[in-house]
C-alpha cells in the first residue's frame, strides 16, 4: 500500500506503572500498516532520539547509561512496532544514517519525549502550584525580589525565574514556556494580554567623587563620551537622541544592568538607570544619584500573560498578581513625584 499522511497519530506511552494516551495533531507521518496499533515503549523513543542526535550507537549508549546491546535491542523493537526500518544498516557506513522514515519520525519522537517528560513533571508535583516568571535582568535584580520572596512562602508553590530580553519574553509567553513575562516594550500580540504593571522615573547614576554633586543635573551638562548606555525602551531612545543624537560608536553600549556595573571604572562615567536600580546601588557606597532637569519618560514595565493560560497555571498567575500588588502596589505605575531621589551629595 502506498504511503499516505496521517493527520492525527495516536501515541501510547508506557512508563513503569502508568499508561498515557496523547493525540499529536497536524503532524504528517508515513502510513505504517504493519506496526499500527502496537504501543511503543518510552525507552525506545528515548533511545531513538539519542541515536538520531548523536548518529553514533556507542555515544548514545554512554548518554543513556546503558550497553550498546541494549541500544540495538530497543531500536529493533521500535522498528518492529513501526513496521519499517529507521536506521540505514548498509555495510561500509561508518556513521549512523536514518532512513527517510527515520528522518520523518525525529520531530514526532522529540515531541513525544517532551510530552512524557512534562507528564512526569506534573506527576511529581502532586498538589504543588507551579509558575515560570520571565523578566528583564534589571526587574529581576532590583524590583521583583520582594514578590519572589512572598511567593516562596506559599506552601507547595514551585517558582522558576528566568532572565530574558523583552523581545524573547513575547515569544516565550506565546509558546507558554513562560507563564508571566515582564517586558520593557509594548507590542501587539493576538495571543497575549499586555498591560502596564509598573513604572518608575529614570535617574543619573555616577561614581562617588571627591567633591559634592548637585542634586539635579541638566542633560546638556553630561558628556556623551563618558556615558555607559543601555537602550531601556523606544521612548527612552527617542528622548536620548533628542539630546545627544544617535549613539555613536565611541560610546559604550551594553544590554544588561550587571554588565553596566562592571564597566564603571572612572569617576567621570555616568549612566541613566531606573530609580529602583539606582537606589539599590547607592546603598553600597560606591555610587550617587542625580535627578535630570529634563528627564526622559518614566520606564514602564508590561506584564505579558497568555489569553488562554493552561488551567494548571491560572491560579498561580493570580497569586503572582496578588503578591505583586501587595509588595509593590504603592510603586506600581508610580510617578516621579511619589518618592524623592536619594540625595547625591555626601
Amino acid at each position: 500500500m502506498p504511503d499516505r499522511p496521517i493527520l492525527a497519530h495516536k501515541i501510547a506511552l508506557f512508563g513503569s506503572d502508568e499508561k498515557f494516551i496523547f493525540f499529536i495533531k497536524d503532524i504528517k507521518v508515513p502510513y505504517m500498516p504493519a506496526g499500527e496499533g502496537i504501543p511503543v515503549d518510552i525507552w525506545e523513543i528515548e533511545t531513538f532520539v539519542a541515536v538520531a542526535r548523536t548518529r553514533n550507537l556507542s555515544h548514545a549508549a554512554r548518554q543513556l547509561h546503558v550497553t550498546q546491546a541494549a541500544i540495538t535491542y530497543r531500536l529493533k523493537n521500535l522498528e518492529r512496532k513501526l513496521g519499517a526500518a529507521v536506521l540505514d544498516r548498509r555495510r561500509g557506513m561508518r556513521r549512523i544514517t536514518l532512513t527517510p522514515l527515520g528522518e520523518g519520525f525525529v520531530p514526532i519522537a522529540e515531541r513525544w519525549l517532551e510530552l512524557w517528560e512534562e507528564t512526569q513533571r506534573l506527576a511529581s508535583q502532586g498538589h504543588r502550584r507551579a509558575l515560570v516568571v520571565g523578566a528583564v535582568d534589571s526587574m529581576n535584580a532590583y524590583v521583583l525580589p520582594p514578590v519572589y520572596r512572598a511567593l516562596s512562602r506559599i506552601p507547595h508553590f514551585h517558582l522558576q525565574v528566568r532572565t530574558q530580553q523583552s523581545d524573547e519574553l513575547y515569544e516565550l509567553v506565546e509558546r507558554q514556556e513562560v507563564d508571566v513575562g515582564l517586558a520593557l516594550q509594548e507590542r501587539y500580540s493576538a495571543s497575549l494580554v499586555v498591560r502596564p504593571i509598573f513604572s518608575e522615573p529614570m535617574v543619573v547614576l555616577r561614581a562617588i567623587q571627591a567633591g559634592p554633586l548637585e542634586s539635579t543635573v541638566h542633560p546638556a551638562d553630561l558628556s556623551p563620551a563618558d556615558e555607559l548606555y543601555i537602550d531601556w525602551s523606544p521612548t527612552f531612545r527617542t528622548w536620548h537622541e533628542r539630546w545627544w543624537g544617535p549613539a555613536s560608536s565611541s560610546r559604550i553600549r551594553v544590554d544588561t544592568a550587571q554588565l553596566l556595573l562592571a564597566l564603571f571604572t572612572t569617576s567621570d562615567q555616568w549612566a541613566i538607570v531606573p530609580r529602583s536600580m539606582g537606589e539599590a546601588l547607592v546603598h553600597g557606597g560606591r555610587f550617587a544619584l542625580q535627578r535630570l532637569a529634563d528627564p526622559p519618560p518614566d520606564r514602564v514595565c508590561y506584564q505579558l500573560t497568555h489569553k488562554r493560560p493552561r488551567a494548571s497555571r491560572a491560579l498561580s498567575i493570580r497569586l503572582f498578581e496578588e503578591c505583586f500588588q501587595t509588595c509593590l502596589g504603592q510603586a506600581s505605575l508610580a510617578t516621579a513625584t511619589d518618592r524623592n531621589v536619594t540625595p547625591s551629595s555626601p
